[in-house]
């Protein structure tokens, strides 16, 4: 998660922070939007098919040579 961009972050155990963090998100629909469409494209490019493949190929080969 990349704090404000994809996400919030809040401390371990900050019930607080947590309800705070909700309800910011549950308040501002075009932060949760943005957010959505950031982590969206975020995951698609680092966890998608073909980048995962290619960091296989390399770790295999890798071990190989």
């Amino acid at each position: 998660i990349k704090e404000e961009e994809t996400g919030l972050l809040v401390p371990v155990k900050d019930v607080e922070a947590m309800a705070n963090a909700m309800l910011r998100l549950a308040h501002n629909v075009q932060l949760r939007s943005n957010m959505g469409a950031a982590a969206r494209i975020r995951a698609y490019k680092k966890f998608s098919i073909a980048e995962s493949a290619g960091k296989l190929t390399k770790l295999y080969q890798s071990l190989v040579e």
